[in-house]
């Protein structure tokens, strides 16, 4: 009759050192932690501590391992960690003998619900400030389920339950089905095997693009200028109606705009969250890839710090955490050193181990962008063309399968070649 639960939940990207809190039932003297399988640390009471996830950016397997007074394990939990998650987690924590329950929880941008329920066996039961409330007296002798519910004004909703019978806990495990990206001949059947777990369907999905570009378009409008501004030039040229349109993506396509300014920065109990202001999305058909590329954000502080790398990585989850074929575009820009806490090459090695293709492009890379991004598409007219042309191909390319496993499996099945 043992519970171990995560009170940190990782909805965000990160590396390095991570403090990490667990509650456990009183049985459980010690747990360990071990990330890719590999332990990490050993926690005794109240079970805090730091982990060292390491520079890497990658998808992480975080796994909890209790273990009673005689060595003997009794409890375990788990988390992915740098793969597409929901906005908000929580979990139910007994104590005091299952005579309390308290629900713990964690939004992405630390919004607090609107509305929070717990129930005990189809009951309601009121809960104090903290979240928690005095259970009424359970029959050992008769299962039940603890049930909480959380909405948030944003739209998310977390919904968990703990059931208890014959004095064991066990936590509900919804069925999973994780989207992964493939190409090629996707069939069901043939994919069925390359993954070694069941493939329930493929579809041609919707597609994103999620842009990140400098809030400041001057570069990019200047090198368009001659171009698409009107002849006269009296009327400001982005008003002109031959933006619109201007190099569409297929239909059914849509992309959102990310700017690499960061808005906003919490600290507390939890990890640390980076938040960038971001637009749409948009029609990338009707309205076409020059209109977003030219876009401009004057609600951004034009003097804060440009973090394009660190904000490549949170527009590759964004586009990842949609199920759909997807693509990130990096617009490159000169004016702004990049102050980053991740490098290019870390980046682009992470947008490929979560399946996110990345296309970078620049009106006359410098030698640093080049030597930092690697392959950098130069976009000067009339090669902006050719560079959509590309983004599209490689959309077009694409299918998603979705695999009847949790993320972390889905990835370490993708890897394997497809016969």
């Amino acid at each position: 009759m043992s519970q171990l639960v995560f009170l940190t939940f990782f909805l965000g990207l990160v590396s390095g050192q991570q403090t990490v809190s667990l509650n456990a039932s009183p049985d459980v003297r010690t747990v360990a932690i071990l990330v890719d399988e590999q332990k990490v640390a050993t926690l005794q009471p109240p079970f805090t501590g730091t982990i060292d996830l390491g520079a890497k950016l990658a998808p992480r397997l975080l796994v909890a391992v209790g273990y009673d007074e005689k060595g003997n394990e009794v409890a375990r939990a788990s988390q992915v960690l740098n793969v597409p998650r929901p906005p908000a987690d929580a979990a139910i924590v007994l104590s005091d003998g299952n005579k309390r329950a308290e629900i713990h929880w964690m939004q992405r941008v630390h919004e607090k619900p609107s509305e929070t329920l717990l129930r005990v066996d189809d009951r309601t039961i009121p809960l104090d400030a903290s979240f928690g409330a005095a259970l009424p007296p359970l029959d050992p002798a008769k299962p039940h389920v603890i049930e909480a519910e959380l909405r948030f004004a944003s739209g998310a909703v977390v919904r968990r339950d703990v059931t208890i019978a014959g004095g064991a806990y066990s936590d509900s495990v919804d069925a999973e089905l994780t989207p992964v990206i493939v190409r090629g001949d996707a069939q069901r059947e043939k994919l069925s095997g390359c993954f070694g777990v069941r493939v329930s369907a493929v579809e041609k999905s919707r597609a994103v693009v999620v842009v990140v570009k400098d809030p400041d378009p001057l570069p990019v409008l200047l090198a368009f200028w001659q171009e698409y501004a009107p002849p006269n030039r009296s009327q400001n040229w982005t008003q002109n109606p031959a933006l619109l349109g201007a190099l569409p993506l297929d239909r059914n396509t849509t992309d959102t705009i990310l700017w690499p300014v960061m808005q906003e920065r919490t600290r507390d109990s939890n990890p640390t969250m980076n938040v960038y202001a971001s637009s749409g999305p948009f029609d990338a058909h009707n309205l076409g890839m020059l209109w977003a590329i030219t876009r401009r954000n004057q609600s951004v502080n034009g003097r804060a710090p440009r973090r394009y790398a660190d904000a490549v990585a949170v527009a590759g989850m964004m586009a990842a955490e949609q199920g759909t074929r997807r693509a990130v575009v990096l617009l490159l820009q000169p004016g702004h050193k990049d102050e980053s806490a991740h490098d290019a090459a870390t980046v682009r090695a992470y947008l490929q181990s979560i399946g996110v293709p990345l296309h970078v492009w620049a009106i006359n890379a410098t030698k640093e962008q080049r030597e930092a991004w690697g392959d950098v598409s130069d976009i000067a007219t009339p090669k902006l063309d050719r560079a959509v042309q590309q983004l599209g191909e490689d959309l077009a390319s694409q299918s998603v399968a979705w695999v009847a496993t949790d993320a972390w499996q889905a990835l370490r099945s993708a890897a394997k070649p497809c016969q």
